[in-house]
């Protein structure tokens, strides 16, 4: 079980998360705050019932979003989402696992050619797809730039790519996470057509 003092730094994360968080089909957080050691959370009034909301009829825009090796399983199994996405983001992807294993373990090129090909994202993100955001930081030592700067020129239009500078491979969720997901957030809330 978790302290109170553990779950109040959680709470607080996850209010300032929300606060940064504006789409049409995301409620609006007002505000959050503590009393006699429960949290509580002020939104805006949603338009419809929640009852409407998970009937099937309505359908808000969907963004799928891949992080690190998350993306080799969004990419190979985007095509057989229902509903289809609207957006895409790749964030922190490593170009293929052949690329990979040279750089992270040092293996020579020419043998990790003897390595399946089962995880190439280069390949993967050729075929067509959603509007694409692509992710990278010029810090990131787990997936270098370079790799997420291949995805982005093997995709196909339409497609952005926003670098990142000096945040390192997990900052999208330890550090300054405002600063990784701002893009990702404006991208989402244009309909998959901002940086």
């Amino acid at each position: 079980m978790k302290s109170f003092e553990e779950v109040q730094a959680a709470a607080v994360g996850e209010a300032q998360k929300l606060f940064l968080l504006r789409h049409p089909f995301v409620t609006y957080v007002h505000d959050t705050f503590e009393y006699r050691d429960t949290f509580y959370i002020i939104t805006e009034r949603c338009d419809d019932s929640i009852t409407y909301l998970f009937s099937g009829t309505f359908r808000p825009p969907l963004c799928t979003i891949g992080f690190s090796m998350g993306n080799a399983v969004m990419l190979d199994a985007y095509t057989e989402f229902h509903p289809a996405p609207t957006c895409m983001i790749v964030g922190g992807a490593f170009s293929s696992a052949r690329d990979g294993a040279v750089h992270a373990w040092g293996i020579p090129g020419w043998m990790a050619h003897a390595l399946p090909d089962q995880w190439n994202n280069v390949v993967a993100i050729s075929r067509s797809h959603p509007p694409l955001l692509v992710l990278h930081s010029d810090a990131d030592q787990a997936n270098p730039l370079w790799m997420g700067e291949r995805i982005y020129q093997a995709a196909p239009q339409p497609k952005q790519l926003v670098i990142l500078h000096g945040l390192r491979h997990n900052a999208a969720f330890k550090g300054p996470i405002e600063q990784w997901w701002a893009p990702a957030i404006t991208f989402i809330a244009e309909g998959g057509t901002a940086p």
